[in-house]
């Protein structure tokens, strides 16, 4: 905490109040979902199967609610490097494909490693804005980062078997995905407010089963 008193004492203003505010809002469900015609209008189209599979997979985590419900990991900082990675990832092979250059080229190779190091450094803003905002501690956000990127390393591995299986599961084996969710979601710690979260991430599984 002394660390979160001294980012507040040190750097406190109205502009910076209004940046990470705004910095809290690119992680969330809404945002995602609105980001997502860009990168399907890139040509990503089953990346972006991808990217709302593993929004609704990743966005409940099981945590240690503090009392404003909060608390370790931090899913800010893990759904900023699972999300904007992802992201990054499928935005660069899609322009790649649609510049017509080698998947393998070096003009390829900066272009993936240019759109990482942007979503790494808005991983960092988003880290950085939870300290200023007082809402987690350093143990919170090293969580949130180790969290966030072992999801991050398991989705890219398995990320594409999970599609191809949900392009040929049979109807009962879809309902039994969506069942599993639910369970997922139900060993979630009751909020102390009410959400839409949970509703919004059966919404994505079941439009992903349906092909919407």
């Amino acid at each position: 905490l002394p660390l979160v008193a001294r980012v507040q004492q040190t750097w406190r203003s109205k502009l910076l109040d209004i940046l990470v505010k705004a910095a809290a809002v690119t992680v969330t469900v809404e945002f995602y979902l609105i980001g997502l015609p860009i990168l399907y209008w890139l040509g990503a189209h089953d990346g972006c199967q991808l990217l709302v599979g593993c929004l609704a997979l990743t966005t409940w985590v099981l945590e240690s609610p503090r009392d404003v419900e909060y608390g370790a990991p931090s899913m800010h900082l893990s759904l900023a490097l699972v999300m904007q990675g992802t992201a990054a990832h499928l935005a660069a092979c899609a322009l790649t494909t649609r510049w017509g250059w080698e998947q393998h080229s070096p003009a390829a190779w900066a272009l993936h490693a240019g759109l990482g190091a942007l979503a790494l450094a808005w991983a960092a803003l988003i880290a950085w804005s939870r300290l200023y905002l007082g809402v987690h501690t350093p143990v919170d956000l090293a969580l949130g980062a180790a969290t966030g990127g072992s999801v991050l390393a398991l989705w890219r591995c398995l990320g594409p078997c999970w599609l191809a299986w949900l392009k040929t599961a049979a109807p009962s084996q879809c309902a039994a995905y969506l069942l599993l969710h639910g369970l997922l979601l139900a060993l979630y710690p009751r909020p102390k407010a009410h959400t839409s979260r949970s509703g919004n991430e059966q919404a994505i599984v079941l439009l992903q089963w349906l092909r919407l």
